[in-house]
């Protein structure tokens, strides 16, 4: 009885070609370096053409509410995000106020195209295409207090509005490519059988909305 990659014995893979593997995936990851360069070359030209916004309107702020924890609040928000075509990190915290027993922090989330692009090169040279910074105002806060976090919104109206676009695919950010419980479990018992970057993601693709790139997986493996 032959092995199923995607259900029986992971050391059989290390013997197996990319195109076996191929035949028994129903449906390969689809690439995305067209998605991923386009959009981030679109998010260059905007950033260096000082464009104000081109936000449709369709990447709303993630709804207010009270969480037990920072992660069901991180979680919340990047689901909100997802859904609406971009993606978030922290940007920054601080001490919020300070008891006798615990210091309350104030976290500022934000759009994951927070910041200037910085270009690092000494001699003159073109662009770097693959940044997606294009010093995005978009954030809101997460206030600590002793039954858990609130997400509150900032008032003024250039934290409410993008100024880029919608990106065309989730894939695009390394947020929503994160690999979690099983399928980090998974990705590195995978890994440890020396299996390839791209037959990693393969397999992966099979139970996964949005698997990781072959470049997450060699991260994930240093």
């Amino acid at each position: 009885m032959s092995c199923n990659p995607t259900t029986n014995c992971i050391n059989c893979l290390s013997t197996m070609s990319f195109s076996d593997i191929s035949s028994v995936i129903s449906s390969p990851p689809v690439s995305r370096r067209s998605s991923i360069s386009s959009t981030s070359s679109s998010s260059s030209s905007s950033s260096s053409s000082g464009a104000s916004s081109v936000d449709d309107g369709s990447m709303s702020l993630p709804p207010k509410g009270h969480f037990e924890t920072f992660d069901a609040l991180e979680q919340h928000a990047q689901t909100h995000a997802q859904n609406h075509a971009y993606a978030i990190i922290t940007i920054r915290w601080k001490k919020r106020y300070k008891t006798k027993d615990s210091t309350f922090r104030k976290y500022t989330i934000g759009c994951y195209c927070t910041t200037k692009y910085r270009d690092r090169m000494k001699r003159p040279c073109r662009r770097q295409r693959s940044t997606l910074k294009t010093d995005c105002q978009f954030s809101f806060h997460a206030l600590q207090d002793a039954d858990g976090f609130t997400l509150k919104h900032r008032d003024s109206v250039q934290y409410c509005q993008h100024n880029h676009g919608p990106t065309t695919t989730p894939a695009v950010h390394y947020q929503h490519r994160r690999l979690h419980s099983d399928a980090l479990k998974q990705a590195k018992a995978l890994i440890a059988t020396r299996l390839e970057p791209k037959y990693v993601v393969l397999i992966l693709a099979t139970t996964l909305e949005i698997p990781p790139i072959a470049q997450d997986i060699y991260n994930l493996a240093q």
